[in-house]
């Protein structure tokens, strides 16, 4: 083996042929960047002590690497140290450490144990990401940051406690641990960021500390095992796709602080059964509530002046809902496909019914059109097989040839 080691720094490394083992010399105290990456022979690598820095992607590629003690004298281990270390198994990080950067441990795949010492308060970008291997692992009581995505496709993580002092779960930072069935969140917590628990199947439960203001977008989405959760106070958006296709969510508690309802925001809830739209929400974005199968009954509260596209659509088990007044456009299949609906009372504020509202309200007997609609629009009540009556305005308004398509016993009575 061949080193270039100046005033105890190893700058570079050169192996021979078949080489698979390298013992580092006594004296170096830091390892540079680069030093070991994409020695793909390497299996086993001894650092001795009095290393203190292990540079950027040192030992990245290093894909045969199997084993590798780091001595306690180390303090700082750069970004992507380890990347792609697909073969090394467990590892312990020295006392002394206090950040785990950016990317050390990704995609190291069978990393199945590692040791993080209470010296530790920050936890990079990506830093674990894709050790799909890594069961368990206990954070040091002293983290007060976990970055974006760090533990973010680790499949057969199972529990982990965020300590108090942590403010913020990042962007996808437990995204995608299908394993994951329990996780405990610190008092401290203030921001669950946008994809946080994505796609972590098997999470069944979850408390958000009551100082938790923000959640971010797909934050919870196809948590399918998760079954009820309660929002605090002082969250004031659900925002797009938050719970989409959490299929077995069957009751959740809206704080009053909530104003908006985004896009997608329960979208294929389909055990959701009931739910309580706080008193100040204004707007309910396009598909919140669609496919939402066993929600029976929902009050929208008077404030509502925004109901979007497919709001609620695929609601087969609603089967009675008042519009607010001050709602002026029923939307772009609103409606469309909630076959039980009996009764649905439009206000006066309504201007506008577009296409495909109703389409599909099998078990719709009646409605009274509002004097301001001009225009009944293409499908708005095709499929209503059981509607026989609708109360029009004495007026004219322009009605699509296909708004009543299948309407068979339908009449008109002018009020």
């Amino acid at each position: 083996m061949s080193f270039r080691i100046r005033h105890g720094i190893l700058m570079d490394y050169r192996p021979e042929p078949g080489e698979t083992e390298v013992v580092i010399p006594e004296g170096v105290t830091e390892i540079e960047p680069r030093v070991f990456q994409d020695c793909e022979n390497l299996t086993a690598i001894t650092v001795p002590d009095g290393v203190t820095v292990i540079g950027n992607a040192a030992f990245s590629g290093c894909d045969h690497l199997t084993e590798i003690s780091l001595p306690g004298s180390i303090v700082s281990i750069g970004r992507h140290a380890f990347l792609n270390c697909e073969s090394i198994t467990a590892i312990t990080i020295p006392e002394g450490v206090s950040v785990i950067e950016k990317e050390s441990f990704r995609g190291c795949v069978n990393l199945a144990s590692i040791t993080i010492p209470e010296s530790v308060e920050r936890i990079g970008d990506y830093a674990f990401f894709d050790c799909e291997k890594l069961e368990d692992m206990i954070l040091p009581k002293g983290l007060t940051a976990i970055g974006k995505m760090a533990f973010g496709l680790c499949g057969s993580l199972k529990a982990i406690a965020i300590p108090d002092g942590v403010t913020t779960l990042e962007t996808g930072v437990l995204m995608e641990c299908t394993s994951l069935t329990a996780v405990t969140l610190p008092d401290t917590l203030t921001c669950i960021e946008e994809g946080a628990f994505l796609n972590c199947g098997s999470l069944a439960a979850v408390s958000v500390p009551k100082e938790v203001t923000f959640i971010g977008e797909n934050a919870f989405q196809r948590c399918e095992k998760l079954t009820c959760l309660t929002i605090p106070e002082g969250v004031t958006t659900i925002r797009f796709g938050t719970f989409i296709g959490c299929k077995n969510l069957r009751e959740i508690i809206l704080p009053k602080s909530v104003t908006t309802i985004e896009a997608s925001a329960f979208h294929d809830c389909q055990a959701l059964s009931r739910i309580t739209i706080p008193e100040g929400v204004t707007a309910i974005g396009e598909c919140a509530f669609q496919n939402c199968r066993k929600l029976r009954r929902i009050t929208i509260p008077e404030r509502v002046t925004v109901i979007g596209r497919q709001a609620f659509s695929g609601c087969k088990s609603l089967t009675a809902i008042t519009i607010p007044e001050g709602v002026r456009t029923i939307a772009y299949g609103s409606f469309e496909g909630c076959s039980r609906l009996v009764e649905i009372r439009l206000p006066e504020s309504v201007t506008k019914i577009e296409k495909c509202a109703f389409q599909g309200c099998r078990k719709l007997r009646s409605i009274a059109i509002p004097r301001e609609v001009m225009t009944i629009g293409e499908g708005v009540f095709a499929d209503c097989k059981s509607l026989d009556t609708i109360f029009l305005p004495n007026i004219a308004i322009d009605m699509d040839e296909d708004a009543f398509t299948g309407c068979n016993t339908l009449t008109f009575e002018f009020v």
